[in-house]
């Protein structure tokens, strides 16, 4: 790449940073998102057999009760499957047996 053109990206990403990734509200969002899936993880972890779904559950018990596998389950997950899965847990007023997550 060209020196010219890496400064102006430097200052781009650099501006990005500062005006965007940084600011109080997408940082808030952030860390939303991380409190929601340490939750979803410790919840999980200790209760595999009943939270886990079947699939991830027969990997987990093949595998050692290896927490990797929890781990990749909720890597795998979308934002919005994330956050119905955690209200399905965490909020009373949510959830039923024939929600599909």
């Amino acid at each position: 790449m060209d020196d010219a053109v890496r400064d102006d990206l430097d200052i781009l990403q650099e501006f990005v940073m500062t005006n965007v990734i940084f600011t109080p509200e997408v940082q808030t969002l952030e860390y939303k998102g991380q409190q929601m899936i340490v939750k979803l993880f410790d919840v999980i972890a200790n209760n595999p057999k009943r939270l886990l779904p079947t699939k991830y559950y027969k990997k987990y018990e093949l595998e050692g009760n290896n927490l990797r596998v929890i781990s990749d389950y909720l890597a795998g997950t979308t934002d919005d499957y994330a956050t119905r899965l955690y209200h399905n847990i965490f909020t009373p007023s949510s959830g039923s047996i024939f929600d599909r997550l």
